[in-house]
């Protein structure tokens, strides 16, 4: 499995040399990642449903929406890689890098917080931003992976 290269692995998509079996390794590795990592933020903190998580949720959804039309649309265009196999496949070393963007820039904020920089309000609205900005940075490098297959 490739942790890293999105740009391989939606070629290996397109030049058809993954099994099924790999594929649904791919599925199952990414299911894992997105529920560990995006679930050690609340488990560390506390967090539960509140205003702010609520609207977090809200807007994440939007987003997701949004993006998996938009990745739909973009394996449309050039059928070699369906979307099914964009979102889970694609989506495990995408998973790996949008997981690597929001913990570094959650270590800063934190960082921040805790160095007084930030005040409490302005680290939860930031935080309710991350949310969703991970799903559009996950969905966009699955997009990005697609697109680069089919040139």
């Amino acid at each position: 499995m490739k942790f890293w290269d999105v740009d391989k692995v939606a070629q290996d998509l397109r030049d058809k040399v993954m099994s099924e079996w790999d594929k649904t390794k791919y599925y199952i590795a990414t299911l894992f990642l997105q529920l560990i990592l995006l679930s050690i933020t609340g488990l560390l903190f506390g967090y539960g449903a509140n205003s702010y998580t609520i609207i977090a949720f809200a807007v994440s959804a939007l987003v997701s929406y949004f993006s998996i039309v938009s990745v739909y649309k973009s394996c449309e265009k050039n059928q070699e890689i369906s979307v099914i196999e964009a979102l889970i496949v694609i989506g495990f070393p995408a998973t790996v890098k949008s997981q690597t963007a929001y913990w570094a820039v959650y270590v800063v904020l934190l960082s921040g917080y805790y160095s007084a920089f930030i005040t409490a309000s302005i680290f939860t609205w930031i935080f309710i931003a991350l949310t969703p900005a991970y799903y559009a940075l996950f969905f966009s490098l699955v997009k990005q992976g697609v697109e680069k297959a089919n040139v």
